[in-house]
């Protein structure tokens, strides 16, 4: 996929059946039309093999990485990152996909930061052109080999990487999985899902027919949206990250954008939108005290003194003390 193209579909007739391809960065979904039924051929009976599909990837060489086609099944293929690269990101590799998101990052603090003039039309600084190369990039990240002898339980940052023809490298990808995490997070916010419709406010646009993984992207590109409601079948199940019909697809439905996080009723379920900046800022707070103030055994209290907790509560508390005790001191 170019890297200015965030999502390209197409359909192709092979073997009597529609195919519909779906390329996203760093990943590839092919549908057959139609589900099979009993022993019949998914091509038909003049179609014994069915046709194979090799997705050109920089890592695997010529051969590429083979696609299977199943009845309305999503085929998901991570192109799995393999080579260190040279620094310059100039030969592919790791060092290529940082430079990439480098330039991501400088899109998107240029548009954040930008003083729009009146009448000019703003470019969203979180559209989805924007978030999807960074999923890409965290997602092969991710994807790197593990070097021999790491089993799990063992640092889920270890990798190892080809740096050269005869050398492979350890190498940590925690800094770098972690701050892609929270750029995707402060572009995109979180969603809690909830069941019931949302009644308060208003429809911030007109009803769409989206899955409910597209109006996740879509709802945090509309100003002032908090979450939406939509419809779902009686044997829907709540605990289903989104609806799905029998063969296992997810259902397009009719999608209500609101401006209100108040819900009420059954038979909707909703998903409750954070913004990116409220998000990033909780998560960065819980890491900071799971880092710093949280520890497996009390502090020993000083004689004489107190047992100090980290919190903030217990910290203004002591800085009132604090201030109380020099103020008798003073007028002592």
């Amino acid at each position: 996929v170019p890297p200015a193209c965030s999502r390209m579909m197409f359909n192709c007739a092979l073997g009597g059946r529609w195919h519909r391809f779906t390329l996203t960065p760093g990943t590839v979904q092919i549908l057959v039309q139609g589900p099979t039924q009993g022993e019949s051929h998914l091509f038909g009976d003049h179609i014994k093999v069915p046709p194979k599909f090799l997705i050109p990837s920089q890592e695997t060489g010529e051969g590429g990485v083979e696609v299977c086609t199943l009845p309305w099944h999503e085929v998901q293929v991570h192109h799995s990152l393999t080579e260190l690269g040279r620094p310059d990101g100039s030969a592919g590799g790791f060092y290529s996909i940082m430079r990439r998101t480098r330039f991501t990052r400088v899109e998107v603090l240029s548009r954040l930061l930008k003083d729009w003039a009146p009448g000019e039309e703003e470019t969203a600084y979180n559209d989805e052109v924007l978030t999807a190369p960074l999923r890409g990039a965290l997602a092969r990240l991710q994807s790197a080999p593990r070097p021999p002898g790491w089993r799990r339980g063992d640092s889920e940052d270890l990798h190892a990487l080809q740096a050269d023809a005869t050398t492979r490298v350890q190498v940590m990808l925690e800094y770098e999985k972690k701050e892609l995490a929270r750029d995707i997070l402060f572009l995109s916010g979180i969603y809690t899902k909830v069941e019931g419709c949302i009644v308060g406010g208003k429809d911030l646009v007109e009803p769409e027919m989206l899955t409910a993984q597209e109006a996740k992207r879509r709802c945090y590109s509309i100003p002032g949206c908090k979450g939406f409601s939509f419809q779902h079948e009686p044997h829907h199940c709540f605990s289903d990250p989104e609806p799905k019909n029998a063969d296992g697809v997810p259902m397009i439905v009719q999608i209500h954008f609101r401006d209100s996080v108040e819900v009420s009723g059954l038979g909707c379920t909703s998903w409750l939108y954070t913004d990116g900046e409220t998000a990033l800022l909780a998560l960065m707070r819980q890491q900071h005290e799971e880092k710093f103030c949280k520890w497996s055994e009390p502090l020993a209290t000083p004689p004489g003194g107190r047992s100090r907790m980290c919190s903030s509560e217990s910290i203004e508390e002591e800085e009132e003390e604090d201030g109380e005790e020099e103020h008798e001191l003073s007028a002592g």
